[in-house]
């Protein structure tokens, strides 16, 4: 059976669907109207331009703290980031890339069925959160593995039962996608209090820091004999996850290389009141990839400001936060960009 589709999801039916030339309009607590627009490449920002191929093109890859969904367009990072570029290098054309929701699994798949058709010369990548605990695809990318479907009809269960039949059903996939949306909230990935953009609400819960910051997640994990009590049980809890995410970022800078694309790697951050446990563990994962692999990395999670009102709940970045990361992630990258591509400069 056949029906329209009307909730646009990104991942449908054993690959991700690129929603192209769309506006989406969202009224905020009755006062803020956000405006999210999609291009005719199914991403933020500009339409490629005629000189594509000789313009300084950069791309951001990432999930929801990249996509920004429920920022309007001209209140995300990537946008300030590349107002900030087109007035330091000429030809600068920046693109968001972010899809809400994928892990690094999903980012191979965009890079190879995607990016590398459009070989921009820069894609920013910020990766670790929902990398977290995460074996294998999250559940909103578990069936966009290129050539790669479940088609087992094990009626189990019911998760199984849709995966089985959504490449085939658009009723299937509709329910099976918001059976993810329901897994990931419970893991405190998705959205939340988009309409508290209150400061005393941020007040609030800065208070609350001191509490619930674990001690691991300001240390360098630099070697496993080195942990002792809770925080090495939380490494090795963690480590089958951790290898597998290494072994992610090498894969996504082997396809953006063999594509002449150069790879940058941006660490991640969340709320100072947000106990989000193992995430400086894969940011260390982050910061080793990148050393070894002689890319740049911008330390976004080191070099940021400790500030809850940066954010609308636990890792979205509200206005102010995004203008924040956009600042932090220029400093880094417009020196590297003078030096690497030196007739852009203005």
């Amino acid at each position: 059976m056949r029906i329209y589709n009307p909730f646009g999801f990104t991942v449908s039916r054993g690959e991700i669907k690129l929603i192209a030339n769309r506006t989406y309009y969202y009224k905020i607590a009755d006062t803020k109207t956000i405006i999210h627009t999609k291009n005719s490449l199914g991403f933020r920002g500009d339409d490629p331009g005629k000189n594509f191929k000789g313009d300084l093109t950069v791309m951001t890859v990432g999930g929801s703290t990249t996509e920004c969904f429920y920022l309007s367009d001209d209140m995300t990072w990537p946008y300030f980031l590349g107002q900030k570029l087109s007035q330091k290098f000429k030809g600068l054309w920046l693109n968001n890339a972010g899809l809400d929701g994928h892990s690094t699994s999903g980012h191979i798949i965009l890079m190879k069925d995607y990016i590398s058709q459009i070989r921009p010369k820069i894609v920013l990548f910020m990766v670790g959160i929902n990398d977290i605990e995460t074996e294998d695809f999250r559940p909103a990318e578990k069936d966009i593995k290129s050539g790669l479907f479940y088609p087992e009809y094990n009626l189990s269960s019911i998760e199984k039962y849709l995966r089985a039949t959504a490449k085939y059903s658009e009723i299937s996939s509709v329910i099976l996608n918001f059976y993810r949306n329901k897994e990931a909230r419970a893991r405190g990935l998705t959205h939340q209090n988009v309409q508290e953009y209150n400061s005393d609400y941020m007040k609030d819960k800065l208070k609350e820091r001191d509490d619930n910051i674990a001690d691991f997640e300001k240390k360098r994990i630099e070697h496993a004999d080195l942990i002792e009590g809770e925080d090495r049980q939380e490494f090795l809890k963690h480590k089958k996850y951790l290898d597998k995410y290494e072994h992610q970022l090498e894969t996504l800078c082997m396809i953006s290389k063999e594509n002449g694309i150069e790879p940058v790697f941006i660490t991640q951050t969340s709320a100072p009141y947000r106990k989000m446990i193992g995430l400086e563990l894969y940011n260390e994962i982050t910061r080793k990839v990148a050393n070894r692999e002689k890319i740049l990395l911008i330390d976004l999670a080191v070099e940021l400001p400790d500030n809850a009102e940066y954010y609308y709940d636990d890792i979205h970045y509200n206005e102010e936060g995004a203008k924040k990361v956009a600042e932090t992630i220029y400093e880094n990258l417009y020196p590297y960009l003078t030096k690497k591509y030196p007739l852009y400069a203005l």
